[in-house]
């Protein structure tokens, strides 16, 4: 039993949630809307998409799992963290669901899609014991910048993969693209509070500018003069939130020496320093208009920010964020992210663009200064000798 609230004609399904609070109520107006008979909740299963159109639908899924304990009710929907942080949904089944927050396909998962034997021999690599010839390596290089083309949005990534890559799909590619992102503004409208709706916007189309200003290479924190003379966190701390929630953004907070230990393992980070990243390499490619053939011809060489932003996006689908700086004004130190390992350490990761650059002071001097047991440097080759640190391709990041 499939019920779509995006394309719900003359509000029929809406009305049935609306109307019944029972379950064993809605089950039997659905079976007379679509014309099922002898519905079993023992068998059968019941599918709603796009519940955040209804927030009553969302409400009858604490009905559902009390009345019918064994039925299976798979929903989906977007802005669910949204809806009930703004409290409209009055009775949120707390409790009776298990949620799955669902982000774009990895650099794994979209090899998985795109090429399986590849992907094949992919799943054979180890970090601990990293060795990979230069005929897989330049084939992985290859996809990447594939990735870094579409991004990881499904409806992209099949149709990359049903085309095969053409000239003429990828413009359709990139207009879709340039598209979506049309289309998360006007969703601001409607799910944003209207008195933030032009600063979740403007903070919005914000970043993917403020990524490319990069200082030595690096992405800079994030810088409130961008959006205004006199913004500054306080004014636009709803919108970080909003546009994080909606799993728009990624953000990285920095530490320093003093307290990295208690701020990253307890997570007591200054809320207004932080790195801010673009939840998509494709979207943020498509709205910089960065040409699809300087993406898809490059085998060696990104700019830094890319590369940076790449790696956040595939660290995010296992860590939280946080990047270091050395709290000194004389002496500079910053490395791009710090994860917190199963044991409770902390794991630096570096993040070098070019071959032609991989000097690594900062890392060198964080190892230095706090011995961490692993160290990593993502390279866009095969292979670097770094001092205490194990280099590794980038498509590797998602193995850390």
């Amino acid at each position: 039993m499939k019920v779509n609230f995006w394309n719900d004609r003359n509000n029929k399904f809406k009305r049935i949630f609306q109307e019944n609070g029972e379950a064993k109520k809605i089950i039997r107006e659905l079976e007379d809307l679509l014309s099922i008979d002898g519905f079993d909740p023992g068998v059968d299963s019941i599918f709603i998409d796009e519940i955040q159109e209804c927030p009553e639908a969302y409400s009858s899924l604490k009905s559902f799992k009390e009345e019918y304990p064994g039925l299976l009710v798979v929903a989906s929907g977007s802005y669910l963290q949204l809806f009930s942080k703004n409290n409209k949904m009055s009775n949120l089944p707390v409790g009776c669901v298990d949620e799955m927050v669902l982000k774009p396909l990895s650099f794994e998962e979209f090899l998985e899609n795109i090429d399986s034997e590849v992907h094949a021999r992919y799943e054979e690599l180890q970090v601990n014991n990293f060795e990979v010839t230069s005929t897989l390596h330049d084939k992985l290089v290859a996809r990447m910048n594939e990735y870094f083309f579409t991004g990881g949005l499904p409806e992209l990534v099949a149709f990359f993969k049903d085309s095969h890559g053409n000239a003429g799909v990828r413009e359709r590619i990139r207009s879709k693209q340039k598209t979506l992102v049309k289309q998360y503004s006007g969703d601001f409208q409607k799910y944003g509070k209207s008195q933030h709706v032009k600063k979740i916007d403007k903070l919005f189309s914000s970043i993917p500018y403020q990524l490319e200003r990069v200082h030595d290479d690096t992405v800079r924190r994030f810088m409130y003069t961008e959006l205004g003379k006199n913004a500054n966190y306080s004014l636009f701390h709803f919108a970080f939130d909003y546009l994080e929630q909606a799993g728009l953004i990624l953000r990285s907070f920095i530490v320093s020496r003093n307290d990295l230990s208690r701020r990253v393992h307890e997570k007591i980070e200054e809320r207004n320093i932080f790195k801010c990243y673009y939840f998509d390499a494709g979207l943020l490619n498509a709205v910089l208009g960065i040409p699809a053939d300087s993406l898809l011809k490059n085998l060696g060489s990104y700019k830094g920010y890319l590369a940076e932003n790449f790696v956040a996006t595939q660290l995010a689908h296992k860590y939280d964020l946080f990047s270091y700086r050395k709290n000194s004004k004389l002496d500079a130190a910053e490395v791009e992210f710090l994860l917190c390992s199963d044991d409770g350490g902390v794991v630096p990761v570096e993040v070098k663009s070019s071959m032609k650059s991989l000097k690594s002071k900062s890392l060198e001097y964080f190892i230095r200064e706090f011995h961490p047991q692993k160290a990593y440097k993502l390279i866009p080759g095969r292979h670097h000798n770094a001092s205490g640190a194990m280099a590794l391709p980038l498509y590797m990041v998602g193995k850390i």
